[in-house]
């Protein structure tokens, strides 16, 4: 029974582990990747249904505060500090050093999955998880290029893979990054994240964007409700594991009991 105990608080602390490795997985990036990445042309017919069909639309705003309900996907900074960040409701922001929004713009996401965005120049670079295509796109919003790559391709696989998975970048000694700032947030967000900011080389951090979709008394609540039930499910687990053993046990004496009854009728 120790040794049954021992495995499955071992598989228990194994699984947490893993978890917390690819929910803070960061590549820093000093270079805007993007522009590593080999494409090739498409046809003219396929560019047209693809901006047509992926065309953006400006949102209305008057500063960040109108998206702080909203969650952060992506975002990128340009070499001149110009700052691109995507939001949970398909919403591109593109902002000034100091979060000023010079654009916003909207775009259909369908079919539903992840986004990443980067700088490419003066330009945009728009990726969706789902498919091999990249957007280019300009600062007002028009898609002036679209390309395509070879997922398959070793070297292209290791750039996305960096692009999907980073949340710091560095431009001119100064970090950027998006975090998640709660225990749900990073255990349930998946690719969503609370709040992005500036590091400069003195350590001085500062919050450029900070979700409020909910109150820090709903994270405190969620986040208890998160735990009570991964304590619950440990012991589901360990409960379930002992009953097993009791059973089993129960059933090893019934035969070995059976077996001498056996025994005994045939002397």
């Amino acid at each position: 029974m120790k040794k049954a105990t021992k495995f499955v608080f071992s598989l228990l602390i194994s699984a947490i582990i893993i978890i917390s490795t690819f929910s803070t997985t960061v590549f820093a990036d000093s270079s805007h990747v993007f522009e590593a990445i080999k494409t090739a042309d498409v046809s003219e017919e396929e560019k047209e249904y693809s901006i047509e069909k992926r065309s953006f639309e400006k949102v209305e705003c008057n500063d960040i505060s109108d998206f702080e309900k909203n969650t952060i996907i992506t975002f990128d900074v340009s070499a001149n500090g110009k700052i691109a960040v995507g939001l949970d409701n398909a919403t591109v922001l593109i902002c000034d050093k100091d979060m000023n929004i010079e654009e916003a713009l909207s775009f259909d996401m369908s079919p539903s999955g992840g986004y990443y965005l980067g700088w490419y120049g003066d330009n945009l670079c728009l990726l969706l998880s789902r498919g091999s295509y990249i957007y280019f796109i300009s600062l007002e919003g028009e898609i002036v290029d679209v390309r395509i790559y070879n997922e398959w391709d070793s070297e292209t696989n290791t750039i996305l893979r960096e692009i999907t998975h980073r949340e710091t970048t560095y431009v001119n000694d100064t970090e950027y990054g998006i975090e998640k700032t709660t225990f749900t947030m990073k255990y349930m967000g998946g690719d969503k994240h609370d709040t992005f900011y500036r590091k400069t080389q003195n350590g001085e951090k500062e919050i450029l964007f900070n979700s409020q979709i909910k109150s820090p008394k709903e994270y405190i609540a969620l986040d208890v409700i998160y735990i009570v039930g991964l304590f619950m499910f440990a012991v589901l687990i360990l409960s379930s594991t002992f009953a097993l053993i009791i059973v089993r046990r129960k059933l090893k004496k019934q035969n070995e009991g059976q077996g001498k009854t056996g025994n005994g009728n045939a002397s």
